[in-house]
């Protein structure tokens, strides 16, 4: 994070004020953070993060940030109002780069343990598998077709035509097959 100026890291001014002044520990876990080899993307969603975490702390607690004073409880906290207006996702990174500081600052002999080490992220929603298009499907088919493979040609329709997954053809036997009159 070499070319992130380190002001930009901080919310050096708020309501209260209780931040204008850089605490030597702070500086010292971001000017360590600051040696990482990170893309600029990294480094500005890094800084993004750092600089709303506290902010929210200054803010939520009233008081200067101190590393010594922050508690899993203030990361829980962070984590679920986050979590009000943005996607799980968007709130992990942030935690993640909060676990980062963190941890960081356990290195460096700061705090003797990470207090949001075991604060859990978000569950986030997995997307849905894409099926294949019609002409996908045939091309495919046909591909299986040309090559001559009966057993091939069976399980590729077993999953196109009826819907079956890979693990349930897998599971077939020959008892799970009837066999009746078209009707």
């Amino acid at each position: 994070m070499k070319t992130t100026p380190l002001a930009t890291l901080l919310p050096l001014e708020n309501s209260q004020n209780k931040l204008a002044t850089v605490p030597d520990d702070l500086e010292r876990v971001l000017a360590s953070l600051l040696q990482r080899d990170c893309s600029p993307n990294s480094q500005k969603a890094f800084a993004s993060d750092l600089k709303l975490f506290l902010a929210w702390y200054v803010q939520t607690n009233g008081e200067a940030f101190d590393f010594k004073r922050v508690v899993p409880r203030d990361i829980a906290d962070f984590r679920n109002e986050a979590s009000k207006e943005h996607a799980p996702a968007t709130v992990n990174r942030r935690l993640a780069s909060i676990k980062v500081f963190l941890k960081e600052a356990v290195k460096l002999g700061i705090l003797q343990s990470n207090p949001a080490q075991d604060v859990k992220q978000l569950k986030t929603q997995g997307l849905a598998p894409k099926g294949l298009s019609r002409a996908e499907a045939r091309r495919f088919l046909k591909e299986v077709e040309i090559r001559g493979n009966l057993r091939d040609l069976l399980i590729v329709n077993l999953m196109l035509m009826e819907g079956l997954r890979a693990r349930e053809v897998v599971s077939l036997t020959v008892r799970n097959i009837e066999l009746s009159e078209r009707k």
